[in-house]
């Protein structure tokens, strides 16, 4: 995490979501592990954000903030602890698409509020959509996550 700064990690996501009466949220599932391993299940937290959501579904956990702007965006903020902390960023104005989204302020929040600590390590990005009743029509149009650097600042 601490070689982790503005512009070292970026991603975009374009989406099809057809809404009706379909029960859905489109989110980035974003992992943190305490040492580097990539085997089991990672075991740091889980930063979730949240592009939109359809129907009645919210984040997990309980609302610890509200309209926080984070890299030119609002967000509300969720928080769930258990086996590992789930802190989940809802866009305040629904996206289907974002492009060269930064993660570097989410993540920075949430290190500020120690959800994720500094020694943890980001070992996944995914992205997609978490359905509770139907699914017809969404998609995933295009995905990318960019990564630079990585080394000591």
């Amino acid at each position: 995490m601490s070689s982790i700064r503005s512009g070292t990690v970026i991603t975009s996501w374009s989406t099809t979501q057809p809404g009706g009466s379909n029960h859905y949220n489109v989110a980035y599932d974003i992992w943190f592990n305490r040492t580097p391993s990539t085997g089991g299940q990672p075991d740091g937290a889980e930063l979730m954000v949240w592009l939109n959501r359809h129907g009645p579904v919210y984040p997990a956990g309980s609302l610890v903030a509200s309209d926080i702007s984070a890299g030119g965006r609002n967000y509300h903020v969720y928080l769930r602890r258990w086996h590992w902390n789930t802190i989940t960023y809802l866009m305040t104005t629904s996206a289907t698409s974002v492009r060269h989204l930064d993660l570097w302020p989410l993540v920075a929040y949430a290190v500020s509020r120690g959800y994720i600590q500094d020694s943890w390590y980001l070992i996944s990005v995914e992205s997609g959509f978490e359905l509770w009743r139907g699914g017809a029509g969404l998609a995933t149009n295009s995905f990318s996550v960019k990564v630079a650097g990585g080394g000591p600042p």
